[in-house]
């Protein structure tokens, strides 16, 4: 049996990378998830650790990235989150230095970088200025993208090193017409790119090379060197170049038929382009299927599936309009452009063009760039040295703004980052406090004075020494007293921001978790407390709770409650080792009412058939044993609560598993009218729910007319 593994750092910081660019949507999740997985069991491997299927695989990581997301939301109170997930979300949200220097560790680990490719650059930059090097940089995908659709190529450029097949691409990049046409903008700077790729192979292979393997030796083998100084000298073939060929036709049948787009891989489309063709222009196509989908290839911009004519996607006007606002946005200092960012600001004017979402901005904008800007996977940058980190733009534009800032404003002011992007930012980063719903502050422009945080210091310390914790409205009251000048000369900031401001200032110091500080290194969550406050008491009434709750801020956390008490009465818990449950028989009691699959706890009222359980029977006891101490049944309902008792006693081979299971049967096996009003109504007299509303009732209303419709 293969031993159970738990999450190491590194993995964890590949895992919070992923959760990041899932929701920054740069990737799909399947394929997301996919590629994790693969890297992480070939690094298992690699290791020598002996792994099953179920080591990291798709669900596996599936799983995992639900609790990131939850921890990202919620903080470090998640029970079922492993340590090492916490401790790596708070890293990243507290201290981005040290968690991407375990990134870069991680990835070094797991680099699938093509070494091929590092090694010719570096050959590169002996032999040419980095200004030229970078000129030519992104030029190797456009030749691999063309030679792998003709089939020149069959797997990466950079994976490729026999001469005979560099040699081919060469021949392709030189001689064909199609590729000389779609890249005549930089076709000389492709062409001394490929004979640097071709010099470098030959140096490498120069030990193994054979003449047999290579075309036309006298034309390649040539002294490359002599001939490419840099990008600006060309490599001019001898042979005569054959004109270009006449696009025009494609391009009037494109304009007139598809400006909706053509499926280039249809051969049902392909028919129909041949006989618009015979109908327009009274001749036949002569060309084969491959050339004509080539031909066409050659004057569109293809996304996805599907090749559009340039001037079809979006009108010369709006065009303008879109490089104008890059153009205005690099030229006031901004770095970068996100494509998302762009989308959300001309949805309005994208509306009656073809540019359907954001990909599709990047593609069209890839096509008509002409080598002025970078073309990130999720951005346009003024050159590929722009280091991408928003978080700096959104720090800078705060902290300058000096006060609250509304999310609605922030997102107007930094147009050029999606609007998701930033508020998931703000989120996830505690520099950046939440003031209130829609808006923020940065924790550096929140006035205090080292004295004043000084003290606050000595006022926490004795709450946690006194018990081990002080809540955060505490921590106000204590400043209100103390020093209410904190907060007169800044009356914008709510208790919640100046505790999190304060929180974010002395994150060294203390751990601050909600509204619960504790000592540094021992997070705190309210559930604790709540367990702990329990476990401490022989006995507890909820007037005590309810103190408790009015001293923390919060609710009852009747889990945690329920968890390290047993509940005797409406008003009244005990420790749980005075419980003296005789579960055979009392399950016994309980068969005699629950006749089938489930009954309501108010059905049953009459306790004379239960044995003696050390406090006398009543609803509140009821539920609390059926939920933790029954051998036969489970306890379903929306939560414990302080005034009424309300759920049902579920068998467990019911094959029930659910409250919303519970639900549905109970809808669809009674005579109510199924209507929002009356369903709700019939489970609040029944005992089920406690108030006349339910999260979801509509679509299990659909399902219970279903069964009912099945069953005639």
């Amino acid at each position: 049996m293969v031993t159970r593994i738990p999450w190491d750092k590194y993995e964890t910081a590949l895992l919070i990378e992923t959760f990041i660019k899932l929701e920054d949507k740069e990737i799909s999740k399947n394929a997301a998830i996919e590629y994790l997985s693969n890297i992480l069991r070939q690094r298992a491997v690699n290791g020598g650790i002996d792994i099953d299927d179920m080591f990291r695989n798709y669900n596996g990581i599936s799983m995992q990235l639900q609790n990131i997301d939850t921890l990202f939301k919620s903080g470090s109170s998640v029970r079922n989150a492993s340590k090492m997930f916490k401790n790596m979300v708070v890293m990243y949200k507290e201290d981005k230095q040290s968690f991407y220097q375990i990134l870069t560790e991680a990835k070094k680990m797991t680099d699938n970088e093509n070494s091929m490719q590092t090694q010719f650059f570096s050959w590169m930059v002996n032999k040419l200025s980095p200004v030229q090097v970078s000129e030519l940089y992104s030029i190797y995908s456009e030749i691999e993208s063309f030679c792998i659709r003709t089939r020149v190529l069959h797997k990466p450029l950079f994976d490729t090193i026999d001469i005979y097949t560099i040699s081919q691409v060469i021949k392709t990049v030189d001689f064909n017409k199609i590729f000389r046409f779609k890249y005549r903008k930089k076709y000389n700077r492709m062409s001394s790119a490929i004979h640097f790729y071709y010099q470098y192979i030959k140096e490498i292979n120069e030990n193994n090379l054979k003449p047999s393997q290579t075309n036309k030796p006298d034309e390649i083998e040539a002294d490359t060197a002599s001939r490419y100084k840099g990008p600006e000298n060309v490599y001019i073939p001898t042979e005569t170049i054959e004109e270009p060929m006449n696009f025009t036709p494609y391009i009037e049948l494109l304009m007139e038929h598809y400006q909706k787009g053509f499926r280039l891989e249809s051969g049902l489309e392909l028919k129909k382009f041949r006989y618009f063709w015979r109908n327009k222009y009274g001749i036949e196509l002569q060309e084969d299927d491959d050339a004509v989908r080539k031909n066409i290839s050659s004057v569109t911009i293809r996304h996805q599936n599907f090749v559009y004519l340039p001037e079809t996607m979006l009108s010369s006007e709006r065009k303008n309009y879109l490089l104008a606002y890059i153009f205005q946005c690099f030229s006031e200092g901004k770095q970068l452009v996100y494509y998302n960012a762009l989308f959300e600001k001309f949805s309005t004017e994208l509306q009656s063009e073809r540019i359907n979402n954001a990909s599709m901005l990047k593609t069209y904008l890839t096509y008509i760039n002409e080598g002025n800007y970078y073309v990130g996977r999720n951005y346009l940058a003024v050159d590929n040295n722009v280091v991408v980190d928003p978080i700096d733009e959104i720090r800078d534009s705060m902290i300058s703004h000096g006060t609250v800032i509304a999310t609605n404003y922030l997102c107007e002011v930094l147009s050029h980052i999606p609007n998701n992007k930033i508020s998931f930012i703000l989120s996830s980063n505690k520099e950046f406090v939440r003031n209130a719903k829609g808006e923020y502050f940065h924790a550096e422009v929140f006035d205090i004075t080292d004295e004043e945080l000084s003290d606050i210091v000595d006022l926490i310390q004795k709450g946690i020494d006194d018990k081990y914790f002080i809540a955060g409205n505490e921590l106000i009251e204590g400043i209100r007293t103390r020093h209410p000048q904190v907060l007169e000369r800044q009356p914008q900031y709510s208790d919640i921001g100046i505790r999190d401001a304060i929180g974010y200032k002395l994150k060294s110091v203390f751990s601050f978790n909600g509204n619960i500080i504790s000592e540094i290194g021992k997070s705190l969550s309210m559930y604790d407390v709540y367990a702990d406050y329990c476990k401490k008491r022989n006995s507890i009434t909820i007037t005590e709770l309810n103190n408790l709750k009015d001293a923390l801020n919060t609710v009852i956390y009747f889990e945690a409650v329920y968890e390290n008490t047993l509940r005797i009465s409406q008003d009244k818990f005990v420790s749980k080792d005075q419980a003296l449950f005789k579960v055979e028989k009392t399950d016994e009691a309980i068969e005699r009412f629950c006749t089938d699959k489930y009954i309501s706890i108010a059905d049953i009222s009459h306790f004379g058939s239960f044995p003696y359980a050390g406090f006398a029977w009543n609803s509140y006891l009821l539920e609390h044993y059926v939920a933790n101490y029954s051998s036969n049944f489970k306890l379903l309902h929306t939560n414990f609560n302080a005034n009424s008792c309300v759920g049902a006693i579920v068998k467990r081979n019911s094959g029930i598993d659910d409250f919303n299971d519970l639900i549905t049967d109970v809808l669809a096996n009674s005579n109510v009218t199924l209507s929002r009003d009356d369903a709700l109504q019939y489970l609040c007299n029944k005992g089920f729910i406690a108030r006349r509303r339910y999260t979801g009732i509509e679509q299990l209303l659909i399902k219970a007319a279903a069964i009912r419709t099945q069953k005639g």
